[in-house]
């Protein structure tokens, strides 16, 4: 019987542990983020020429994460809506695209890192609010 109580205990103070953190980590990501750089995972080294046209893409571009868990990219004029939510182990920002989603490579006050992952395309991108 105390077996049974000390680990509803237990579960009971590992579950809300793990739910404040999901939802300090969703407090810091809601935002504006602006998209300042990308690189892509499976290149070596991008040419200066290359890295130079790709960084003048971006001018403008942003990632905006609403508290209403919905989401809006917007890259080279081009608008993309949809939902997000922190993944229960807290490493990724799942989108509503099934074969999306953002993988958390660091969290900074002002400067989200983040690897964006669909299907086989891998590309890192560093935000900053």
């Amino acid at each position: 019987m105390k077996f049974i109580k000390h680990t509803t205990v237990i579960s009971l103070i590992i579950l809300f542990t793990s739910c404040s953190i999901t939802k300090k980590l969703e407090k810091s990501i809601v935002g504006k983020w602006q998209i300042s750089s990308v690189k892509f995972d499976n290149t070596e080294e991008m040419s200066d020429a290359f890295s130079k046209i790709t960084n003048d893409m971006l001018i403008g571009a942003y990632i905006d994460f609403k508290s209403d868990k919905t989401y809006k990219i917007s890259i080279l004029n081009k608008v993309k809506n949809g939902t997000w939510h922190i993944s229960e182990d807290g490493k990724k920002i799942l989108t509503s695209e099934n074969d999306k989603y953002f993988e958390i490579v660091s969290l900074l006050e002002n400067v989200l890192t983040l690897k964006s992952v669909k299907k086989s395309k891998i590309l890192l991108m560093v935000l900053k609010k």
